[in-house]
C-alpha cells in the first residue's frame, strides 16, 4: 500500500476524504479544527508535520505552528452501499461533462434566504434533463443526444463545490436511496440527497412534466 494519510471532514451527515501521499506522522486518529489546519499549510509548498502530546507541529522555512488536537473517538467513514438499493454507475466522460457544463450554467438566485435551491439530474436512453428549482422558479437544460443511465438529487450550492474539485474523467459515482458517493483515487465525497418533501415541496417528476410543457407554451421559442 501507498504511505499517506487520510483526512476525512464531516459536516450535517456529509463526508469527505482525501489521501494525502507522504510519510505518516501520526501514531493514532486525532481531531483538529479545519479552518486552523487550512490556515496552516495554505500557500506553502512544503510542509513538515509531527505529532507531539496534544498537537500537531506545522513547520515550512521559518514558519513554526502549533495546533492543538484532540484524540478521534470514532472516525466518521464514508458508508459503503450495499444491497438492493445500490446503485453502481462509473460515469462517462461524455456525461459527467455535460452535467458539469449544465451546473454552472444554470444560475438561479434564491428568492428566500429559507428556500434552497435543488439540482436534479437525470440521464437515461431517452436523452439528459438537469433543472435547478425551487418553490418559485426554475431553470432546466435538455440534451436528447446524450445517453446514460444516472438519477439524483442534491442542493444546488453543493453540486457547484463538487464540479469545481472533481474531474470529469475517473470520477465514480455509488448512489443509494439516502446518498450519493464520488469517489476518485484521492478524493472521496458521500452526500446526504435532498429530500423530495423538504424546502422545496415538489417532486422532481412533477418539476420535469412542468419543463415538459414549457417549449409548448404559446410565445416561447425553443
Amino acid at each position: 500500500a501507498k504511505r499517506g494519510i487520510t483526512i476525512v471532514a464531516t459536516n450535517k451527515g456529509n463526508v469527505g476524504t482525501f489521501r494525502v501521499p507522504c510519510d505518516p506522522f501520526l501514531t493514532e486518529s486525532v481531531e483538529i479544527g479545519r479552518d486552523a489546519l487550512i490556515n496552516a499549510v495554505k500557500n506553502r509548498k512544503d510542509v513538515m508535520i509531527e505529532q507531539t502530546a496534544g498537537a500537531l507541529v506545522i513547520t515550512s522555512k521559518a514558519y513554526t505552528a502549533e495546533l492543538a488536537v484532540a484524540e478521534a473517538a470514532s472516525v466518521p467513514m464514508m458508508q459503503k452501499a450495499e444491497g438492493e438499493e445500490a446503485k453502481t454507475v462509473v460515469l462517462e466522460e461524455a456525461v459527467w461533462q455535460w452535467i458539469a457544463e449544465s451546473i454552472t450554467r444554470l444560475q438561479l438566485e434564491r428568492t428566500a434566504t429559507t428556500v434552497d435551491v435543488s439540482l436534479y439530474v437525470r440521464v437515461n436512453q431517452k436523452g439528459a434533463f438537469a433543472v435547478a428549482y425551487d418553490m418559485n422558479h426554475m431553470a432546466f437544460v435538455f440534451d436528447k443526444a446524450l445517453k446514460g443511465d444516472v438519477e439524483f438529487m442534491l442542493p444546488m450550492d453543493v453540486a457547484q463545490l463538487l464540479v469545481k474539485e472533481l474531474p470529469v474523467v475517473g470520477t465514480e459515482i455509488v448512489l443509494t436511496r439516502g446518498a450519493a458517493t464520488f469517489q476518485t483515487k484521492t478524493l472521496g465525497v458521500q452526500i446526504a440527497l435532498a429530500s423530495e418533501a423538504g424546502d422545496n415541496a415538489l417532486n422532481p417528476a412533477d418539476v420535469y412534466a412542468k419543463c415538459l410543457e414549457v417549449p409548448k407554451a404559446e410565445g416561447t421559442s425553443a
